[in-house]
């Protein structure tokens, strides 16, 4: 078991064993932010979502640790995880939970919207929970027009702190430049990658034509054997994908925001920055990593 599910176990009992699935992404989202951050969130239609806690959910709903409930995370009877986290963590959930627990549904809404406004810019509840003069904390997200190129790896990122990062710079188009657009880490595998994209209003494209075949990413270990290979990428690869840089091009100019995605944290060693350079040199397109 990850210790972040004990983590939210132990949240769950110590706020009454039971609580509705709005109240618990409030207080797992209040306790992120204001202790340890087991857990990220995104900006969705009801404030602050975590895809990973109902994938969480639904784990511990298969092995016996929560009941089988759509509407509520409910700690089955005789479970306790109380001892098997951290001291310093148990301290602070039961601080926590006694300031918190007793807050309704609406209280813990209205607060995560006015104390992190971010998370409500995608609301769509926002006129049920704040007056007028409230609303004005909050992002609009209007549109920026200025043409952007991003390019952004998930590695060491969950799929919500990915969605996140996309919404913070108004990102509304992923192109995927993975040669195999499969993953260990299951949120990023094209199909199920995609259905998340969607669900934040973001297209997704694949352009298998402008990745790198796995067998010659192998054994890179200096930064001379990645300039080797990207090199080989630029003068093998690049030049004969014209068409498709072209369709890239026109998209960025359709949708103004786009991000290239591929696996690797660092863009310098990811051929990701090579595609961005094209752009940068023939186009003088103005690129940001992130």
């Amino acid at each position: 078991m990850y210790y972040r599910q004990k983590i939210l176990l132990s949240l769950i009992e110590f706020c009454g064993r039971r609580l509705s699935n709005t109240k618990l992404e409030k207080l797992l989202f209040l306790y992120s932010k204001k202790h340890s951050s087991y857990y990220d969130f995104f900006p969705f239609k009801y404030g602050c979502f975590s895809l990973q806690s109902y994938h969480d959910k639904r784990v511990l709903i298969k092995n016996g640790f929560l009941e089988d409930s759509e509407k509520s995370f409910i700690l089955k009877k005789n479970i306790s995880f109380i001892d098997k986290i951290k001291n310093e963590d148990s301290k602070d959930l039961i601080n926590f939970s006694l300031k918190y627990k007793k807050l309704t549904n609406n209280q813990l809404i209205r607060k995560t919207y006015l104390e992190y406004p971010f998370y409500a810019s995608k609301s769509i509840i926002l006129d049920d929970v704040l007056d007028d003069d409230e609303k004005k904390m909050i992002p609009n997200h209007r549109k920026l027009n200025r043409k952007t190129m991003f390019t952004i790896g998930y590695e060491g990122k969950t799929i919500d702190k990915y969605l996140q990062i996309l919404i913070q710079n108004q990102i509304n188009t992923i192109i995927d430049v993975r040669k195999n657009p499969y993953s260990m880490k299951f949120n990023f595998t094209k199909k199920k990658f995609s259905e998340h994209l969607k669900r934040v209003d973001i297209d997704y494209f694949h352009i298998p034509e402008l990745g790198i075949e796995s067998d010659r990413r192998a054994k890179l270990e200096t930064e001379k054997d990645y300039k080797s290979l990207f090199d080989y990428y630029k003068k093998n690869n690049l030049v004969h994908q014209v068409n498709k840089l072209k369709n890239i091009y026109s998209l960025l100019n359709n949708k103004k925001r786009i991000a290239l995605t591929c696996f690797e944290r660092d863009f310098y060693y990811c051929h990701r920055h090579i595609i961005s350079d094209y752009f940068e040199t023939h186009y003088n397109i103005f690129v940001k990593h992130l």
